[in-house]
């Protein structure tokens, strides 16, 4: 099966040698970005699935680490974020009306794996929302994957003290009212890494990290991405309480 060559910024990233970038289709037309960073003798493949916000080419270096351990690595863009196909209404919003859509990413993503015969074992690594999309995807295609691994997985959102009895009667009244895509409360368009500096930054403890992502998002303005509407803070709450 043929796929459409996807733009990667290779020299943001700073990933492996050995890459191809494409696009994919969902079943329900979104498309999407998927990147496989690869080695000659592969011991399988690890799956990367991003958090909130995030972008193929902030996974360039742990690629890079993982190939050197003998794995390949499949990473995707999620619909509304990097270069994946963005809502219209807003392209720097964080936007879903349901996390299901994120399924339908997730089944196009092994449909791809299976098409270009990605050496197995699969392995998925869920970082923050990926955590929760990735735990989502144990219940429904587990038999897919040999190992996981959680990195600070999104089942829970720390609204602060005040706000968490409250915040998902918010979201949903929010939502409810006509709301669904505007932003919360705080949240705006603005990329997070652009608008502070590395102390007191709730991202990373790594100063040279930090500067790598600020990099990357400074460099490619298509990686950036804004806060999150009523509709995604909703439909997080409903999917994490489900779990």
């Amino acid at each position: 099966m043929h796929h459409a060559d996807a733009p990667y910024r290779h020299d943001l990233a700073d990933g492996p040698a050995e890459w191809s970038c494409h696009w994919i289709t969902a079943d329900d037309g979104t498309k999407l970005r998927v990147c496989n960073w690869t080695q000659a003798t592969p011991r399988g493949t690890v799956f990367v699935f991003q958090g909130r916000t995030e972008y193929i080419e902030k996974y360039g270096r742990i690629a890079q680490m993982l190939v050197q351990c003998g794995w390949n690595v499949l990473a995707i863009d999620w619909r509304g974020q990097g270069y994946s196909e963005r809502p219209e209404h807003d392209p720097m919003q964080g936007y879903v009306e349901h996390f299901a859509q994120y399924q339908k990413d997730i089944d196009a993503l092994i449909d791809y794996a299976k098409s270009i015969d990605l050496p197995k074992p699969w392995n998925m690594v869920g970082h923050s929302m990926g955590g929760c999309i990735g735990l989502r995807a144990l219940h429904r295609r587990g038999d897919e994957f040999d190992h996981v691994t959680f990195s600070a997985p999104m089942w829970g959102i720390e609204f602060g003290t005040f706000m968490n009895p409250f915040a998902s009667t918010i979201a949903k009244i929010g939502v409810s009212l006509g709301f669904a895509k505007s932003y919360v409360p705080s949240a705006s368009s603005e990329c997070y890494l652009l608008m502070g500096e590395f102390d007191g930054n709730r991202l990373t403890n790594d100063p040279e990290n930090w500067r790598y992502m600020v990099d990357q998002v400074k460099g490619d303005q298509e990686l950036r991405l804004g806060g999150p509407s009523f509709s995604w803070v909703n439909a997080a709450v409903i999917e994490m309480n489900d779990l």
